[in-house]
């Protein structure tokens, strides 16, 4: 029952950190300016965790927002303990952040299981 959750993870991990440095590379080269650097990294960092719960959804058989939540949760303690660890500050806005992760992860789980209903 964990591995599903740790296989997830490591995916998601590995997506965000592959399309970060992609991004992070055209904002290093003048190719993208800051402005669309800070809108990009929120939108693939929201567009990963969606699929991810999806992906996650699609596996389970029911309840698939409790799914979305535990891997919502898992992500966000992620991060917090990657911010403590870089003695990053907190505010409102890491806050929202984090709900607004963990509602679209609970959302992208309710996707998937309904998305393997209707086939």
């Amino acid at each position: 029952m964990i591995k599903k959750y740790i296989k997830t993870a490591v995916s998601f991990l590995i997506s965000l950190i592959i399309l970060i440095l992609i991004l992070n590379t055209l904002y290093y080269f003048n190719i993208i300016s800051l402005n669309i650097f800070n809108i990009l990294r929120l939108i693939i960092s929201l567009l990963i965790i969606f699929l991810t719960g999806r992906n996650l959804g699609k596996k389970v058989t029911k309840n698939g927002y409790l799914e979305g939540m535990k891997l919502g949760l898992f992500i966000i303690l992620l991060f917090f303990s990657s911010s403590l660890l870089f003695k990053v500050d907190f505010s409102i806005k890491v806050i929202i952040y984090y709900i607004i992760l963990f509602s679209i992860s609970v959302i992208g789980s309710m996707n998937g299981i309904n998305a393997k209903k209707t086939k």
